[in-house]
């Protein structure tokens, strides 16, 4: 399977600047697909290339270019994002998205002295939506892994309002 990943470059095409990563299953299952997740990650923290890791998927292990223990424990469930801007060294910016608030709009870097970009990604996820036609996907079903309880019962409720359910 190829996994894809977006590469921001300098308006020559010659240098990178930034790499966004959209973590799949793969990524976080364990196995060969995270192992040549970590090498990329490895081979890109050593670079002058700024780092986005946006991590949307419950599931598997957390691969984010900072320890677990950085992590605050009450995010445990929630979507996390972590970016590195190549000049700042091994400084790492953590970012939560809880599943019942709206997606952020992310900082993207860009040089050093360049102001970063924002990257809606409620909207990116809204589009995939209706362009995916995941409307046309049974929601009766609870979904894998489950939910925490409040938020299966605030997704429950959701789906009902919709009709969904």
């Amino acid at each position: 399977m190829t996994e894809g990943f977006i590469e921001i470059r300098e308006r020559d095409g010659n240098r990178v600047v930034t790499i966004l990563e959209f973590l799949s299953p793969a990524n976080k299952a364990g196995g060969e697909g995270m192992r040549q997740y970590y090498q990329k990650q490895t081979e890109i923290l050593r670079s002058p290339t700024s780092l986005v890791e946006i991590d949307l998927v419950r599931a598997g292990q957390r691969v984010l270019a900072i320890p677990a223990h950085m992590i605050p424990k009450e995010w445990g469930h929630d979507f996390l994002a972590c970016i590195r801007r190549s000049w700042r060294g091994s400084h790492r910016e953590i970012y939560s998205f809880p599943l019942r608030k709206r997606l952020p709009v992310l900082p993207i870097p860009l040089r050093s002295k360049e102001k970063p970009v924002g990257l809606d990604l409620q909207a990116i996820l809204d589009q995939c939506y209706q362009l995916g036609r995941y409307d046309k996907l049974n929601y009766r079903e609870d979904p894998t892994p489950p939910l925490l309880e409040a938020d299966r019962v605030w997704a429950v409720e959701l789906l009902q309002a919709a009709g969904r359910r």
